[in-house]
């Protein structure tokens, strides 16, 4: 008997949580929010003049925002905390509402919505003909500095409401008249001296104008930190079984943390000034990934960029930092100082063309030295470069050099030499290209060298020369053959010496 009555006030329990359950999950589905949408809020504002968001009412109450919007004929107004669902600001929202509230009766001439975000008002609206959105937008501007909401709503109604638009200007009775005639003149005549103004500005200002996008610039930013990431990655088990060597840790630690540093910043890059100093950082990163690679490679250490140039090859960016200075004349015939891979260096000591890259500037490809500063690139003009001269020579004519495959570095051209040092054994100028050694000259082409008073001399060492030729025997005549002679010394300068 004691059994069921416990299996019976159990049986009663479990029915009771039951019921409080399910009673508690409809009283939160009744509870649950739903979101304001514009039709919802037209509906709203077509059963009275104002709205406002229940969370909001005692900041607002409703009763002091129906005198404002009753004060004048087809006004509406509503304060939301949040905006309905597919509008992104007050203004698009007040648009909706009104769209959706052309067919009101009586019509609706003007709908006003502050909308009360965590940084303080956004006012917003719609008018159906005057004014127009320019004057909203000022008066919306200036009615969200009010403290209080209801102050803030009066205040843009009452500045819409007073707004009249300007009267037409009245036209002459008399048709077209001498005056204005005497005006379009000279209208026409401004505007052909400025259009001639505008032909004669210099290309080199024109040049040197912002090209291209932002957008682009920052693929080639990105572009180039994937590269270096994966360069760096590629030596991290390598630099861990380095344990002797400090600075090969500190060159790939440094080089990790601000490859790290750059992509973390690389969202929020937007301005060429942002842009700039992500093209320095970079350029301060290679140098760090190129460090690790030459100690790894019992290399020298290259020089590091100075920020107050681009640390990048002068003509080849796909090359990497320029290691080699060179000096170049303008075609102004101004020196200035460059710094290119060993690569150009070896063309340009060579005589050879040089291996130019280009870029994605906005929707054009631009050659490397004249593409912008916030590339981390050169930003000199299109007018800058031809012209360009190294060692008395051309190297940049009316057209860009045009070379496919880069020149082959000599092994003892490391980073840091100068372009006199990567020259051909035994040739001390720079040879055009094809050349391998300079031209043997003939005798024909050899200048005279004195005047007609050292003639007498000449004949003297002559009839020396051949009187020591003649005391020698034929076998050592013969045995003397030139292309054999490895000194290249005739038998008888030998016995002279």
């Amino acid at each position: 008997m004691r059994l069921r009555r416990v299996v019976a006030l159990g049986t009663l329990i479990a029915i009771a949580l039951t019921v409080a359950n399910a009673e508690a999950k409809t009283k939160a589905k009744k509870h649950k929010p739903v979101p304001l949408t514009v039709a919802g809020l037209a509906a709203k504002l077509t059963i009275g003049y104002a709205y406002v968001d229940p969370k909001l009412a005692r900041r607002a109450p409703l009763q002091t925002l129906q005198p404002i919007a009753t004060a004048h004929a087809g006004y509406r107004v509503a304060i939301l905390g949040t905006l309905p669902t597919g509008t992104v600001s007050a203004q698009t929202a007040a648009f909706a509402a009104l769209a959706r509230l052309s067919k009101a009766t009586p019509p609706i001439s003007f709908v006003a919505i502050i909308h009360v975000t965590a940084t303080g008002l956004d006012v917003g609206g719609a008018a159906r003909t005057t004014p127009n959105p320019l004057v909203i937008s000022d008066a919306a501007r200036a009615a969200a500095k009010n403290a209080t909401l209801p102050g803030a709503m009066k205040a843009f109604v009452d500045a819409i409401a007073r707004y009249r638009p300007p009267a037409p200007t009245p036209k002459e009775s008399g048709g077209v008249g001498l005056v204005t005639w005497i005006v379009g003149g000279v209208a026409i005549l401004l505007a052909g001296l400025a259009s001639m103004r505008l032909r004669k500005v210099s290309r080199e200002r024109r040049s040197r104008a912002r090209v291209g996008s932002i957008g682009t610039a920052r693929t080639f930013h990105l572009a180039r930190l994937d590269g270096l990431s994966a360069r760096h990655a590629a030596k991290v088990g390598v630099v861990g079984e380095q344990n002797e060597s400090p600075a090969l840790h500190a060159h790939h630690e440094t080089a990790g943390a601000k490859l790290v540093a750059i992509r973390r910043q690389m969202a929020g890059l937007f301005s060429p000034r942002e842009l700039r100093t992500c093209a320095l950082e970079l350029d301060a990163a290679e140098w760090h990934v190129q460090c690790t690679e030459a100690i790894l490679a019992d290399a020298t250490v290259p020089p590091e960029p100075r920020g107050d140039r681009p640390g990048l090859c002068f003509f080849t960016h796909e090359h990497g930092l320029g290691t080699v200075e060179v000096e170049v004349k303008r075609p102004d015939a101004s020196l200035v100082t460059i710094w290119v891979c060993p690569e150009n260096a070896v063309a340009l000591a060579r005589g050879e063309e040089l291996l130019v890259s280009t870029v994605h500037v906005g929707g054009r490809r631009v050659p490397w030295p004249a593409a912008p500063t916030y590339y981390g690139a050169p930003g000199w003009g299109s007018d800058e470069l031809p012209g360009l001269e190294h060692g008395g020579r051309e190297i940049w004519g009316r057209r860009a050099p045009a070379r496919e495959l880069p020149p082959e570095v000599p092994p003892e051209s490391v980073p840091g030499t100068r372009a006199s040092d990567v020259l051909p054994p035994g040739v001390w100028t720079p040879l055009p290209p094809g050349v391998s050694a300079p031209p043997v000259p003939l005798d024909a082409q050899l200048p005279i060298v004195g005047t007609t008073q050292d003639f007498p001399l000449f004949e003297e060492l002559e009839n020396e020369i051949t009187a020591e030729h003649a005391a020698l025997t034929p076998d050592e005549t013969r045995a003397y053959d030139p292309l054999a002679d490895d000194d290249h010394v005739p038998p008888w300068e030998r016995a002279s010496s």
